[in-house]
């Protein structure tokens, strides 16, 4: 008999972002696919119908490009289901533990028999695995099915076992969860002078050629240092050659450590009714949900990839309707708009009409990069809430995070008119690159600071030809090499953007500030040492 599996696989979100550097975040993001494949493989020889993804995945890719749940059509009866659902569960632990104690071996000099059993103890508790299937009677019954089985996952997950992993040593430097891995099991009593002790026996070990792998003093747990281990392993099993992810500072104009870089990361949006709703065929049935899945991986397979020839960026993962990529300022702004573009397409994304919402951080390199990825998720999620009269959602946040700490933000529609609002960005950077006074902006500020106070931050309501005429004035002041043509254009641009935004003054005064801090860092390719910028 047929029957309807969903499979899902954590945790996610604290897996992918417990990460130093870039190649930590791409690490975990690649692990967490294999682990849906290695699921994947158990079910395989029984699967009739690949639902979501809409085929099996290759084998091996530089790219996480698998999510972590997929749905099944199985020929199976329930007892054998059972049975391939705990084998599945008891593949993915035993393949954390392999490449646990692999990376433990080619790491270390020795390794002690506690340290070993340290290391399975973690990735045996790391996984989140939960399931739930349903008998499907009929094809025509498929949408029924698909549903009862949604809401039994949410039922398992909501009544998840809580498992306690007993940590008496010093903290992992990575991910602050664990335990960091020791020579000896640490007891309570022990000093932190003698945990030191017992953890430096073991790291002391470290083959010397693997110093570029874990700095010295960056003690680990099994997990994180599995993961750092990521792409070695991989060659080794493999052969394969994938190039390490560059550090931040490669995506800055001068590559150094003074500049700033992009970091995207973008969503479909309303899938949840495109799937439940069958909003691509008008049914909910297999081969509507097959031909949905087919295109998300159409586009993350291809387009997103195709999409960053000549650009200077690198992808994270792309997995459906999810991407994140690293790469320079400009890159990163042109690619958010073209992948949005392709997504609302038939030929290269989801369907005519569907759209997506975006975060873009602009970070200086020497920012920490928990703190640019925490902030990227808070944009992503600001977009996802915009609303103004004339849609929700389909937004990009845009923030910047300056060497000085200071973070600027703001959220806006993907499209301004019939225009590209990153396109708009950028002109209006080039605009207040030279030849103008930014004291035309503080002037602005200043005559609607009344208004402002009294509307508790929301920007004052004015009618376009008086804000068209006050920034004429202000702007005509403050240029002194700007050409009249020019400010025409910068005035209507400012004018616009003031009257057709919802939000607050603020965020209003940011962007205008960010757009000024693209003409002077990117236009140029300087970096923060140099710049005139004060932020």
């Amino acid at each position: 008999m047929k029957h309807y599996l969903v499979y899902s696989i954590g945790p996610v979100q604290s897996f992918i972002a417990s990460a130093r550097k870039t190649e930590d975040l791409w690490s975990g993001s690649h692990l967490l696919a294999e682990l849906s494949k290695q699921a994947m493989r158990v079910y395989a020889p029984f699967v009739t119908t690949w639902v979501q993804p809409g085929s099996r995945p290759k084998e091996l890719s530089d790219v996480a490009d698998v999510p972590n749940r997929f749905s099944v059509i199985l020929e199976a009866d329930a007892k054998k289901i059972i049975e391939l659902s705990k084998e599945a569960e008891k593949a993915i632990i035993s393949y954390l533990q392999k490449i646990g104690e692999t990376s433990l071996e080619m790491l270390f000099q020795s390794v002690p028999l506690d340290t070993f059993e340290q290391m399975r103890k973690e990735m045996e508790r790391l996984p989140e695995i939960y399931w739930a299937f349903r008998p499907l009677p009929s094809e025509e019954s498929f949408k029924d099915v698909r549903g009862e089985v949604e809401k039994n996952l949410a039922s398992v997950k909501a009544n998840r076992s809580l498992h306690i992993l007993k940590q008496s040593g010093l903290t992992c430097k990575l991910c602050s969860e664990r335990s960091a891995l020791s020579a000896e099991h640490p007891t309570v009593e022990m000093t932190y002078a003698e945990l030191m002790a017992q953890q430096n026996r073991l790291w002391s070990q470290l083959r010397e050629e693997k110093n570029h792998i874990v700095r010295a003093g960056e003690h680990l747990c099994g997990v994180c240092l599995t993961k750092r281990m990521r792409r070695t392993l991989l060659r080794t099993e493999f052969g394969t050659q994938f190039d390490s992810f560059p550090s931040t500072r490669e995506f800055t104009p001068n590559h150094t450590e003074h500049g700033y870089y992009a970091v995207l990361m973008m969503d479909g949006d309303n899938m949840g009714q495109w799937i439940q709703e069958g909003k691509l065929t008008g049914k909910v049935d297999i081969e509507s949900q097959q031909e949905l899945s087919q295109r998300l991986g159409r586009f993350a397979e291809q387009t997103v990839r195709e999409l960053m020839a000549e650009k200077q960026l690198r992808i994270v993962y792309a997995g459906g309707d999810d991407v994140m990529a690293f790469g320079e300022i400009t890159d990163v702004l042109r690619y958010a708009t073209e992948l949005r573009r392709a997504f609302g397409t038939n030929e290269d994304g989801l369907a005519h009409g569907a759209t997506a919402s975006a975060g873009i951080v602009i970070a200086h390199a020497k920012v920490p990069l928990q703190s640019v990825l925490q902030q990227v998720r808070v944009m992503e999620k600001t977009a996802k809430a915009y609303e103004d009269r004339h849609q929700t959602k389909d937004a990009i946040g845009l923030s910047l995070m300056s060497h000085s700490g200071q973070i600027r933000q703001t959220v806006l529609p993907f499209k301004l008119e019939q225009d590209w609002t990153t396109e708009w960005v950028l002109e209006l950077s080039k605009l207040l690159k030279t030849g103008i006074s930014f004291t035309f902006l503080q002037h602005f500020a200043e005559s609607m600071k009344p208004l402002v106070h009294e509307l508790k931050g929301e920007k004052p309501f004015i009618d376009h030809p008086m804000v068209e005429s006050e920034l004429t004035r202000l702007v005509k002041r403050a240029s002194y090499k700007l050409e009249p043509e020019n400010q025409r254009q910068l005035v209507q641009k400012l004018t616009y953007m003031y009257t057709t935004l919802p939000g607050q003054f603020l965020e209003f005064r940011q962007l205008v500030e960010m757009a000024r801090f693209l003409g002077e860092h990117v236009e140029k390719g300087v970096s923060d040492a140099t710049a005139t910028y004060n932020g």
